[in-house]
């Protein structure tokens, strides 16, 4: 394992780089520092929203025509969030690597925000709060953070 650092318009961004030749695949994840969920200050929910709404394809080909396309090629695309983080994961055949930033560049450029869509992703996201309810180890750890983090963003975080 190697670290780097690439320069883009003047940033250092540092890249974490391993070498293995035995298979002709790529594992690739972009991970982008200070986007999680500790970031959204009044905006609860927002860094959760950007990972969903980029797990919805673009606006041009919707979910699954965008998909159908990786699939034919078994290239998996995952966003994901965290407390801190929001990444992006690729893995696929060495010989569809283009294609694959092609596809992470379209899902950057051209996110799925139609309204329907977006109607879709609030109503999931209203039912997985409620069942959080019923849901007696994120009840606990909620009660034990308002005890540890009283008066921080910490006791309020899903």
């Amino acid at each position: 394992m190697e670290r780097k650092f690439i320069e883009i318009k003047g940033i250092k961004i540092p890249v974490i780089y391993e070498k293995d030749s035995s298979l002709p695949i790529i594992s690739m994840q972009l991970v982008f520092r200070v986007a999680g969920s500790i970031q959204n200050n009044n905006n609860f929910g927002l860094a959760k929203f950007c990972e969903k709404i980029m797990n919805e394809g673009t606006k041009k080909d919707g979910v699954s025509e965008f998909y159908k396309k990786l699939d034919m090629r078994a290239i998996s695309l995952y966003v994901g969030c965290g407390f801190e983080t929001l990444s992006i994961s690729l893995d696929l055949l060495k010989e569809h690597f283009e294609f694959g930033l092609k596809a992470i560049k379209e899902l950057l450029s051209d996110p799925n925000l139609d309204k329907n869509t977006i109607e879709k992703l609030k109503i999931i996201t209203s039912s997985e709060i409620l069942n959080l309810n019923s849901d007696f180890d994120y009840l606990a750890k909620t009660e034990l953070n308002k005890i540890l983090y009283e008066g921080s963003i910490y006791h309020i975080l899903i």
